[in-house]
């Protein structure tokens, strides 16, 4: 029946002035109605009208109203029509069968006309409320199915646990197994997960509410992460009386998350936690050594010339050389340092992949019982990444450069321990050959401030072009006894320091990438000082040229050089370079 239309009732009477008077009746009221004289057409009209309700006398020639209504409802079409049943049968026996049979409602003969409206018309909307209630469950069904949702409700008095018809589906059984008592569901836990539902339940029953996660374990196998959030109940006394709560499936959502999280604070080609997992762990780490009064160190390792394993073995060989390192200080941090295996928890982030090229340890107090504990450690750890690692058919032995920095000495925090770290890093990384340790001091924290003002003085100096001169210094042939050319010296006075020298500022360009830029302008200079003395009328001398090893390698060298000296109209008998061996190895081709 909708909301527009006017209601149906099929009226089965085999007496027609009885049927006669009920249409009367029920026209009055608005409603629309089909008439049967028998059981065998009322059935028939029932399945071809479907009307909204059954008017059925009890006692009829062909079959009597108790077979129909029994029929009616074994038809899934007609479980929850309502059915009045009508007769003049004396004793209760007949209304038990009429209910027996499904009747919604019983009347005796003779009828009141008055009475049989209302009836019918209460009957009808309350057979429209259960149909909506019908359609809602439904639909609220199909919605926790769709949302792997379930719903459960707990009666304090008699311990009886109910669920709607999806909560047994999330557990992975039948709904011949769903729990029946509060505490059943814990059967289908996993047992690491047993502990935290049964603290919450203990709760509940003392009136607490909750909201935990936990696995089940599938018949199949499967393991499924359940939501559960519950709520309880009191009665006027202010005592637990039950709860309610909800149960949904957040497997995906879980994975999702953690995923995320993966992705968030782990490598994902070493499968080694990152910087920012090791920042945190470090940080987890001060704070419990703090309050006990333990010491903590961090090592900071960067691999000796990798840069130039990725050149000649590509990124693949060289994705292969850093998984191998990683394995083997996950393997020295479980067997040296203690840590176990590495899992998602941050705290446990004792080794982590910190830079492309660089990884970071931390030792705790357990290994840090002694002053030269630090030292042996860092000792084992340098001979097991140095072993030969065979990549491609090429044995490799990997050079590292470490820093070390102590807990409470050389940082209060994890920011200034690890830049402590960083700076004692950097200054191993100056040895050429690779393979230094050093373990930070207050004598490098000047020297790094130092350095970064030298820097910035640099960084101006070149924008400004102030403070450079050449310098040149005369060679001399001592058989002629007479001055045959030049070698063009690059000095720099910074106006704070003064005289700067070479050593320092030249290596310092070389790693700010200002080497280029600066060679260019000691050539140009040098160039412009040859076609002065030319102009002069002085004899034509070669002047010498350093040139580095990255400039050597510019592609743009020879027509940075052609144009300089087209410029200042020389040509290659007034200039020449000098190289360092470093230019020339590594790429004979391109150096020829």
């Amino acid at each position: 029946m909708s909301a527009t239309s006017a209601p149906l009732v099929l009226v089965v009477d085999d007496d027609a002035t009885t049927r006669m008077l009920t249409v009367e009746a029920l026209s009055v009221l608005g409603i629309e109605t089909l008439e049967a004289a028998g059981g065998a057409l009322a059935l028939e009209l029932f399945r071809r009208r479907l009307p909204d309700l059954v008017l059925l006398d009890v006692v009829m020639p062909d079959i009597n109203g108790f077979q129909v209504c029994r029929t009616i409802r074994h038809d899934s079409v007609g479980q929850h029509v309502p059915i009045i049943m009508l007769t003049g049968l004396e004793g209760s026996e007949s209304i038990d069968k009429a209910y027996e049979a499904g009747a919604t409602d019983f009347i005796s003969k003779p009828l009141n006309w008055t009475l049989l409206g209302h009836r019918v018309r209460y009957v009808l909307r309350a057979s429209e409320m259960r149909r909506a209630l019908a359609i809602s469950e439904a639909r609220l069904l199909q919605a926790q199915r769709v949302a792997r949702m379930g719903s459960w409700n707990w009666d304090a008095r008699n311990e009886l646990l109910d669920g709607s018809t999806t909560y047994p589906e999330l557990f992975g059984v039948a709904a011949g197994r769903r729990p029946r008592r509060l505490e059943e569901p814990l059967n289908f836990v996993h047992p690491g997960d047993r502990e935290v539902l049964e603290e919450a339940l203990e709760g509940l029953r003392d009136g607490q509410a909750y909201q935990v996660d936990y696995r089940t374990v599938w018949p199949d196998g499967s393991v499924h992460t359940l939501r559960d959030t519950a709520v309880p109940e009191f009665d006027a006394q202010g005592q637990v009386s039950g709860a309610h709560g909800t149960v949904q499936d957040v497997t995906e959502q879980v994975d999702a998350e953690r995923r995320i999280r993966y992705l968030a604070y782990f490598d994902p080609l070493t499968g080694l936690p990152n910087r920012n997992a090791f920042r945190e762990a470090l940080e987890a780490s001060l704070l419990r050594a703090s309050r006990v009064g333990e010491a903590v160190a961090i090592v900071l390792l960067d691999l000796h010339r990798f840069g130039l394993l990725n050149d000649s073995l590509g990124r693949e060989g060289a994705d292969q050389v850093l998984q191998v390192v990683s394995s083997r200080l996950r393997e020295f941090a479980r067997e040296v340092l203690g840590s176990g295996d590495v899992t998602d928890d941050t705290e446990l982030a004792t080794t982590a992949r910190y830079g492309p090229d660089q990884f970071a340890v931390m030792a705790r107090a357990h290994v840090l019982d002694g002053s030269g504990s630090a030292v042996e450690v860092v000792g084992e750890l340098q001979a097991r990444v140095s072993a030969p690692i065979e990549v491609m058919k090429h044995s490799l032995v990997m050079q590292a450069s470490v820093g070390v920095a102590r807990f409470p000495g050389h940082g209060d925090s994890a920011e200034s321990l690890l830049k402590s770290a960083e700076t004692a890093l950097r200054q191993a990384k100056r040895d050429p050959v690779g393979g230094n340790v050093l373990e930070y001091s207050n004598r490098m924290r000047e020297q790094s401030v130092g350095r970064l003002q030298l820097e910035s003085s640099l960084r101006l100096a070149m924008e400004l072009k102030l403070g450079f001169a050449l310098h040149y210094q005369p060679k001399v042939d001592l058989d002629a006894r007479c001055v045959i050319g030049a070698e063009a010296l690059l000095r720099w006075r910074d106006p704070v320091r003064g005289n700067v020298s070479p050593v320092e500022f030249i290596p310092l360009a070389e790693e700010m990438g200002l080497i280029i830029p600066l060679s260019e302008w000691v050539i140009d200079s040098a160039c412009r000082q040859v076609a002065q003395w030319r102009d002069a009328g002085l004899p034509r001398r070669r002047i010498a040229v350093n040139l580095s090893a990255s400039h050597f390698k510019f592609s743009g060298l020879v027509e940075s050089v052609v144009r300089i000296m087209d410029r200042y109209g020389l040509d290659g008998r007034d200039i020449e370079f000098e190289l360092t061996e470093s230019a020339l190895i590594g790429d004979p081709a391109m150096a020829v």
